[in-house]
């Protein structure tokens, strides 16, 4: 039988390697916050959607009320988000070693008392030694959550993510692919996906800077597009080569001009381009500077550059018809959303206004995603409507003669970026939805049938996928 000293000294040497729950919860949560920047970083998804969402929700909820507080600024704030960022972290773990604490006390005297039926001492001091492992555990744990968390979010049979996020497409002239542009922190690249099965493949290299307003030349052997440079904030008419070969830009020499929303003429051989002249980006701080473009055409060899208007415009929503004779901005004022036709076979300055009459449409008009069909005699864009959720906003056209509004979906909840092919049978457009109450930050990309109103999911797979949205 054991002595009562004896019983003692076992009882201390067990204390000894009692390993320390404040240590290793304030680790775990030190790993799990770092884990979670380092997953939204790599894949570039959104913090709550991406494969750092299930991260996200395990520090959301055990962390409250500091999480609510600290997301609540990085969500409204973009000067305070980093610092809110790193608050959250360190209160974070001091909060969870401050549960830990109170769990080693209840242990310490649960095991006093069951081996000595005495008061235990408050000295931990013993079990230092017991750092190392404490460590890999918190390690462990972490590493096994974030593996959970990228195992959560895991997209398709083929086992990928999809990387960046879709935001600009045109139709192919024959009307059966798609080229979709893919963003992900100040670069784009451009995939051509077929519409029949979804299988994408990349066109050409990636771009270091952000491409927009995609368009075809008449027989398809070329694509131009804008592209921004977020550094200067410049943008340029870069051309290339349908299969995504002798991509070059449209002006060799340096620019400070900004140079957007190209499209072919009927022949080919012209381009037409919005051109913002000594272009100055916004500051950091302050109004930005006032901006006003015209509409110039230039040779695709890009040797000669005529304006062609002298209106200075103020718009940014531009459209051209397919025959590149029409163009139309929008523009949405205290009044409501109005469109600005205005024909390009003269100077330029021949102005319609339309005013788009949308059942159950909102008190102030919101019209956004104005394309011209070919021959430029009706226009197709997205309106919003009173929805069960809010705003739908479902997509409409209207015949410019007789003013008539058709209307192709219902219930289309929060879309963005129609786009329509030039045969005018299809269109295709991004639907936003949202996971845990936040803004919409995750799209999905649709095609209608125009004949039938028939809307059907595009499910973009194959391997010139970069990120899903």
């Amino acid at each position: 039988m054991r002595s009562f000293g004896s019983e003692i000294w076992f009882g201390r040497c067990f204390m000894a390697r009692t390993l320390r729950v404040k240590y290793i919860a304030s680790e775990i949560h030190a790993f799990l916050f770092i884990f979670m920047w380092v997953l939204y970083f790599l894949f570039a998804q959104p913090l709550m959607n991406g494969p750092s969402g299930f991260l996200f929700v395990i520090l959301f909820i055990f962390d409250l009320p500091i999480s609510v507080i600290a997301f609540g600024v990085m969500f409204t704030s973009t000067e305070k988000g980093p610092l809110a960022a790193v608050l959250w972290g360190v209160l974070g773990t001091l909060w969870w070693f401050a549960i830990g604490f109170v769990v080693d006390a209840g242990i310490r005297k649960y095991r006093a008392y069951d081996i000595v039926g005495t008061e235990p001492s408050r000295d931990d001091s013993e079990s230092s030694h017991g750092r190392g492992l404490e460590i890999w555990i918190a390690a462990s744990v972490a590493l096994v959550l974030a593996a959970g968390s990228v195992a959560w979010e895991w997209h398709g049979r083929q086992g990928h993510f999809e990387s960046g996020e879709i935001g600009n497409f045109a139709f192919t002239p024959e009307g059966k692919s798609i080229v979709v542009v893919r963003s992900q922190r100040g670069s784009s690249r451009l995939e051509k996906v077929a519409l029949n099965s979804g299988t994408s493949a990349p066109l050409g290299n990636a771009l270091s800077c952000m491409a927009s307003s995609l368009t075809f030349s008449p027989d398809g052997a070329r694509l131009a597009f804008a592209c921004e440079n977020e550094a200067s904030g410049l943008s340029s008419i870069l051309i290339m080569d349908a299969d995504g070969s002798n991509l070059h830009p449209l002006f060799s020499a340096n620019s400070k001009d900004y140079d957007f929303a190209p499209h072919f003429a009927s022949g080919g051989t012209e381009i037409y381009f919005a051109r913002l002249q000594s272009f100055i980006k916004d500051a950091a701080r302050g109004a930005a500077p006032p901006r006003r473009w015209d509409i110039y055409s230039a040779r695709v060899d890009g040797i000669e550059a005529h304006r062609l208007t002298d209106r200075h415009f103020e718009e940014f929503d531009v459209s051209f018809s397919g025959d590149g004779r029409k163009f139309a901005l929008t523009s949405n004022i205290t009044s409501g959303a109005q469109l600005h036709l205005y024909a390009l076979d003269g100077s330029g300055n021949d102005e319609t206004t339309i005013r788009p009459i949308v059942p159950n449409g909102a008190r102030t008009p919101i019209i956004a995603n104005v394309s011209l069909d070919a021959d430029g005699r009706s226009i197709y864009f997205l309106a919003a409507s009173d929805g069960k959720k809010g705003f739908d906003y479902d997509i409409y056209r209207e015949d410019l003669a007789s003013n008539d509004v058709e209307k192709f979906t219902t219930a289309n909840g929060y879309s963005t970026d129609l786009a329509v092919s030039s045969d005018g049978k299809t269109a295709a457009f991004l639907r936003w939805t949202s996971r845990w109450g936040s803004l919409p930050n995750l799209s999905r990309l649709y095609t209608i049938d125009l004949a039938t109103k028939r809307v059907t999911a595009l499910n973009v797979t194959g391997r010139g996928n970069l990120i899903s949205n």
